[in-house]
């Protein structure tokens, strides 16, 4: 359940993150008389494309962002429930242990899911 919601909630986000990848990109580049475009030449450039040059890209990104949620929402939230501190914290409804446990929960479960997908990113 939590690597499907994650998973929708990161192609959610590439709908935004995309076409603004996609401006940055183009605004950085230089243009044709090698200086770099401003923001509304830029979108003028990109919309001239129809809607297809704001998503240029939106597959590579999305199947680099699902498998990468695929991994780390699990188990963070697995580490999280089995966590030593965790009954004791919400016992005591502990706020600053929870989110102690959250940080130590989330720093294990993203450095384990990107130690596992950063090979997928190089090919």
């Amino acid at each position: 359940r939590d690597a499907v919601a994650a998973s929708v909630a990161d192609v959610s986000a590439c709908v935004v993150r995309v076409p603004c990848e996609v401006l940055k990109q183009r605004m950085q580049a230089l243009g044709p008389c090698g200086v770099s475009l401003s923001f509304t030449q830029t979108v003028s450039k990109v919309w001239a494309e129809g809607v297809k040059g704001f998503f240029a890209g939106f597959a590579a990104t999305a199947m680099r962002e699902v498998p990468f949620a695929l991994i780390q929402m699990p188990l963070f939230e697995e580490l999280k429930h089995n966590h030593p501190w965790a009954a004791r914290a919400h016992a005591e409804d502990n706020k600053q242990r929870q989110g102690l446990i959250g940080m130590h929960c989330g720093f294990v479960a993203g450095s384990f899911a990107g130690l596992a997908t950063t090979p997928l990113d190089a090919a």
